[in-house]
């Protein structure tokens, strides 16, 4: 199986970012080609299943009012440190938000939520990927 690449993960954050201004009742925004889902739906669980490889001892070590990491989203680092008691939390996350995004229920409000939190997803992916290659990867993980 081929992974994505930065920039196709980067470009699906974008999507995602893009479908969450749309479903929002204050933007006057334009939908992204909703057949492209699916390609961006494959990218976010790569992306998190990547995020659940790190242990929960990383997640613990951030810091949330000095942020040593400097930008992830609480919610996201909430989710790090529930994965000691939660295995795979992230691909459950990304599996739950992208089947109900597939679903899109145009009368369901939490497709904006469920757009939003994939690409928090993403965006955490792809600042870690590149924060990684400057420190390296924490112990006990082989590949980011």
């Amino acid at each position: 199986m081929n992974h994505p690449t930065i920039a196709q993960t980067k470009n699906s954050e974008l999507y995602f970012g893009e479908l969450e201004k749309a479903l929002h009742p204050c933007y006057a925004s334009r939908f992204p080609p909703l057949d492209d889902l699916q390609g961006h739906c494959i990218n976010l669980v790569y992306a998190a299943q990547m995020l659940d490889t790190l242990p929960a001892n990383f997640w613990k070590s951030i810091d949330p009012l000095h942020h040593n990491i400097f930008y992830l989203p609480m919610q996201v680092i909430e989710w790090g440190k529930m994965s000691e008691r939660i295995p795979n939390m992230f691909r459950r996350e990304a599996i739950g938000d992208s089947l109900m995004l597939r679903e899109f229920d145009w009368s369901n409000d939490s497709c904006q939520d469920q757009a939003e939190q994939c690409a928090r997803i993403l965006s955490a992916y792809n600042y870690l990927k590149k924060y990684f290659e400057g420190v390296g990867l924490p112990e006990g993980v082989s590949e980011f």
